[in-house]
């Protein structure tokens, strides 16, 4: 039986990777013989490194990344192009698959003057890129966010309180964009147990558990 693919989404400081470690904990609680791969994006594929050193660079330099929508949009599609592999063959093999950021972002992060919501749907359907069965945006309040990546060493470049605004009005767009994608939003800004009460039942819908 194939896997199911989940993907966790939401701005900088919304706890994906400590929801996914979470849900891991819950579906291994369910069921020892679940194998289950946490895995994040950018990855670190040749396209993923660069998006990586593109943010540096522009953080650094204080430049808005809107005006780099295009280069961003490039380079993250040849990352999930190559990403799809190893999601795909794991699926396959009956691995459920934790994805921490996916194309939700590049919707929400490369729409620009220049380039929209519209445009960035279809590159991602030429390509073929994989819809999830399941994808949880955790709401958090940018202010709360920023608090909770106050000390990282290195802050990304949509890591501003005016960025993790804008960011998170789109990411509450998304379920009305994408209808038929099996999105839902929860509050994020309780406990990480409490969280996860939140969207529990839509995994238990998923895992059809009783």
């Amino acid at each position: 039986m194939e896997g199911k693919f989940i993907v966790f989404e939401g701005i900088s400081g919304s706890c994906k990777g400590t929801q996914a470690r979470r849900t891991v904990q819950y579906l291994q609680e369910k069921d020892e013989y679940n194998n289950i791969l946490i895995t994040p994006e950018p990855t670190r594929s040749e396209y993923g490194l660069k998006v990586r050193a593109l943010m540096r660079e522009h953080r650094d330099h204080k430049e808005n990344p809107e005006n780099h929508a295009r280069e961003y949009l490039d380079c993250f599609l040849k990352d999930r192009i190559d990403h799809q592999k190893l999601i795909d063959e794991n699926l396959r093999q009956g691995v459920h698959v934790l994805g921490v950021r996916y194309y939700h972002s590049t919707l929400v992060h490369q729409q620009s003057p220049t380039i929209t919501v519209e445009e960035i749907i279809l590159r991602h359907q030429e390509a073929g890129i994989r819809h999830p069965d399941l994808t949880i945006i955790l709401d958090v309040l940018p202010n709360r966010a920023l608090g909770r990546i106050t000390n990282r060493d290195e802050k990304g470049v949509y890591e501003t309180l005016g960025r993790l605004g804008e960011s998170r009005d789109r990411y509450l767009q998304l379920p009305a964009q994408l209808p038929d994608k099996n999105i839902v939003t929860v509050f994020g800004q309780c406990s990480i147990d409490d969280t996860f009460q939140e969207y529990k039942p839509f995994l238990d819908q998923l895992f059809k558990v009783t």
